[in-house]
């Protein structure tokens, strides 16, 4: 057994080390040397980007003369597939130039990071070994590829509207398989491979000069995958609906760092992205260490351009809750905005690790490995405020606000503006705002799998016949409009406002035709109502006794058997997404909502001044605890708050811990 290498610590400032790979067949990885460098004084080398994988040490390099590092099998494998027969390759790769024993170089070399890929002559991509179905899925790269530069040839680049699917017909003429064809499921497996979903990708392709994706014998230019992908993504294919043969919506975790990798087609523009645009974009990537989920932007983040504010330095001694914590308060302050909170989604307990349980299963293309996500028992020693969001759990509900990059145009808080007080205890979070309404029924959690067109998946005829048609705030000549925009939150793709949309209300009127009347039948659903005795409005500071109110019990008939010229599935496809993982309520005062999974009856909404949307709270005892952003049809745009005069009422203070 060979002696281990020892690291040497680095000076301090811009040191890194290189390594120097001495040729050879591909056969094992040979042998190298480690050489201490200055950033900016160093020889050209190449940065090597790959999928860290299991952590099991399993393969070793020969460190010439000076003992052996053990390494993973995928590392192992990229250096491999990365070596010269005749020629010395100058590299940097992350698990051998840096310490990984040491917190501290740990520390500083990932401050280091953007500068090191930025530096580097080119970016060496190694997605991993071939499969049998790989010359398919480059094939149809290339021919996306191709089509998209005719497109900018010609001048003809069409962005696909929610409305526009790509058809049959279209596949015909631009040359592209059926939708049931297997080349479709080639293609996803090239997406699906692991490298994709990694933190550190946005960051490695963005600073580079020159990025080159290496897979099994092809080499394939970067530039090439981002624009084939980005073609797709314009034409809607990750939006084809169920049925088609084709689900690709796990394609667009490639388009974000794809679109972000190509700035320097583009000299003039900075690699800089403002930090919350790109820790929601890439909530979807994972990490080995889930305190990446921050440190690995913030060499790309403006805010922390310069270093000079600590809580945005990557710094392993601290722990994954104040990581989390001091990143979702810089935003607060800094952007002088709530916005974040709409980041925080349901978790069992927030002291609960993440656990992500592997599964491998052969199939005609070799072992394919899927992961799900488990929750660990909570660990009593931590403490995490209900307001920070889980940056390391995946979306489980979309978020109502800052999924796009266009203005949000809803302002639950009209003008008025954040209303932060300070606080010695960091992991408080007091804030002004106005209690607005009580939770009175809820419905189950909805799910995709259970909203459809089939009488099992009726649960929308359900929630209005059981509460939307009861939500007396509203005329009821509008209810069964309003009910319907709460369905989809009043949005549509990309956030836009659903609201007055002539193509949106068309798919509505569609939809209504296809699925069963609304009427006054009774239905075996489950509809959780408010239960004073287990939450007494002693618990509801400032509210109404809610015990004995009865909503009223007549349920009109709404007639819809008129000739319809929308298409069902658009809108069907709006639903889904916007409901999964939410809960639909109703109000003690009338009013419709979609709300988060966590919600009980009794729960209290608010909106809070700095906050895009409403927020559900829950009265603990001296302090609240946050449940999740929700939407209210009325109050999403200021109404709630118009009454108030700057300098006469400043609100209630909500303390939410």
């Amino acid at each position: 057994m060979p002696e281990l290498y020892h690291y040497t610590p680095l000076p301090g400032g811009r040191y890194i080390r290189l390594l120097y790979l001495e040729p050879g067949t591909k056969s094992d990885a040979g042998r190298c040397q480690l050489t201490t460098v200055s950033l900016d004084e160093a020889p050209p080398f190449e940065a090597l980007s790959y999928h860290w994988g299991s952590t099991q040490l399993s393969h070793s390099i020969s460190v010439k003369g000076e003992g052996a590092l053990n390494l993973t099998f995928n590392l192992v494998s990229a250096l491999t597939r990365v070596r010269h027969e005749t020629e010395v390759r100058v590299l940097w790769a992350d698990a051998i130039c840096i310490n990984q024993e040491s917190i501290e170089e740990r520390t500083e070399q990932v401050q280091l990071m953007s500068a090191i890929y930025g530096r580097a002559s080119q970016v060496l991509i190694y997605l991993g070994a071939a499969t049998d179905d790989l010359a398919v899925a480059v094939a149809l790269i290339m021919k996306m590829f191709n089509l998209a530069l005719e497109e900018r040839r010609t001048g003809g680049t069409e962005r696909l509207v929610e409305s526009r699917y790509p058809s049959a017909k279209d596949n015909e003429e631009w040359g592209l398989p059926p939708f049931d064809s297997p080349d479709w499921e080639c293609l996803l497996r090239f997406f699906a491979r692991a490298w994709f979903e990694r933190v550190w990708i946005v960051q490695e392709v963005r600073v580079s000069s020159s990025a080159l994706a290496l897979i099994g014998d092809y080499e394939i230019s970067w530039l090439i995958i981002y624009i084939a992908s980005s073609w797709f993504a314009t034409k809607n294919y990750k939006y084809l609906p169920a049925g088609t043969g084709i689900y690709a919506g796990h394609i667009g975790i490639v388009g974000w760092p794809n679109r972000i990798g190509c700035h320097k087609l583009e000299p003039s523009s900075s690699f800089r992205v403002p930090l919350n645009q790109i820790i929601r974009k890439m909530r979807p990537s994972k990490a080995t260490d889930p305190r990446d989920k921050i440190f690995g932007f913030l060499g790309l983040a403006a805010e922390a351009e310069g270093g000079e504010d600590p809580r945005l330095r990557p710094d392993y001694s601290k722990s994954l809750e104040r990581t989390y914590r001091d990143a979702s308060r810089f935003l607060i302050e800094t952007e002088r905005s709530l916005q974040i909170l709409s980041a925080v989604c349901w978790v069992p307990d927030p002291r609960s690790p993440i656990v992500w349980k592997k599964t491998s299963i052969e199939t005609e293309y070799g072992t394919e490995t899927t992961s799900k996500l488990e929750w660990g028992p909570p660990d009593e020693s931590v403490v995490f405020p209900s307001w920070v969001p889980r940056w390391d759990c995946p979306i489980i509900a979309y978020p109502l606000v800052g999924r796009s990059d266009r203005e949000n145009f809803f302002h639950a808080s009209g003008d008025i503006p954040l209303g932060l007080i300070d606080s010695a205890d960091e992991n408080a979070l007091i804030v002004r705002g106005l209690e607005i309404d009580v939770v009175l029924q809820q419905s189950d959690v909805l799910s995709s799998e259970l909203i459809g067109y089939e009488p099992h998946q009726t649960i929308l005829d359900t929630a209005w016949l059981e509460m939307g048609s009861k939500a007396t705030i509203y005329p009821d000549g509008d209810r069964l409009d309003i009910f319907h925009l709460t369905l989809t939150a009043g949005l549509m793709l990309n956030q836009k406002e659903a609201e007055g949309d002539a193509g949106y209300q068309e798919n509505v009127r569609a939809f209504r035709k296809k699925m069963p009347k609304y009427s006054g039948r009774k239905s075996g659903s489950h509809v959780e109502e408010a239960k004073p005795p287990e939450l007494s409005e002693n618990q509801l500071k400032g509210s109404d006794n809610c015990e004995g109110v009865e909503p009223p019990t007549d349920i009109p008939d709404v007639d819809i058997t008129i000739d319809m010229t929308g298409d069902p599935d658009v809108y069907l496809r709006l639903v889904k997404e916007y409901c999964d993982h939410r809960r639909f309520f109703v109000t003690k005062k009338g009013y419709m909502g979609l709300g988060p999974q966590g919600m009980l009856p009794w729960d209290t909404v608010c909106v809070l001044f700095g906050g895009d949307t409403p927020y559900v709270l829950r009265k603990k005892e001296g302090c609240w605890q946050f449940i999740g952003e929700c939407y209210v049809h009325g109050i999403m745009k200021g109404e709630a708050v118009r009454a108030l005069k700057d300098g006469v009422d400043e609100g209630e203070v909500f303390e939410i811990r």
